[in-house]
């Protein structure tokens, strides 16, 4: 891992894991009894904090690749690949952050509304995934 980490590596693992805890907030709202209008704010701000912290996420661990020293890629799943596969040697949170990766690229590229609603659905196991790379982040950090 990174021997010592920097000020600013270190305050955006800490921004990583502000944003995903307010990710986890926001999930957690009890939105029963609201009207459509609502409900449709509500869903999108959950995709919205979602969306932030998938590029949050790749972004932080394209950082602590840099940190180490080599060429990091460019691409969040080559960034990915190389920091799970190479050092943790973790298929299924590889796989697990790619499908965050390809929903929030569904959402970019392509607004139906059927589509939006099938991100939604998925949420609660993005923010688990999310969770997790939070605490696998953190220990560059020795927590």
């Amino acid at each position: 891992m990174v021997e010592q980490p920097s000020e600013s590596l270190r305050r955006k693992i800490v921004e990583l894991k502000r944003a995903v805890d307010g990710f986890g907030q926001v999930m957690q709202y009890d939105y029963s009894g609201r009207n459509s209008i609502e409900l449709d704010i509500y869903k999108n701000a959950c995709i919205q904090k979602f969306e932030y912290c998938t590029e949050l996420g790749w972004k932080t661990v394209k950082r602590i690749l840099d940190e180490q020293g080599g060429e990091s890629p460019a691409s969040p799943k080559l960034v990915y690949r190389h920091y799970f596969l190479n050092l943790f040697s973790d298929e299924d949170m590889t796989d697990a952050l790619f499908q965050t990766i390809n929903d929030r690229n569904l959402l970019s590229h392509v607004y139906k509304e059927s589509v939006f609603d099938e991100v939604y659905e998925r949420l609660p196991r993005h923010l688990s995934t999310l969770k997790q790379l939070v605490s696998m982040v953190q220990k560059v950090l020795g927590e």
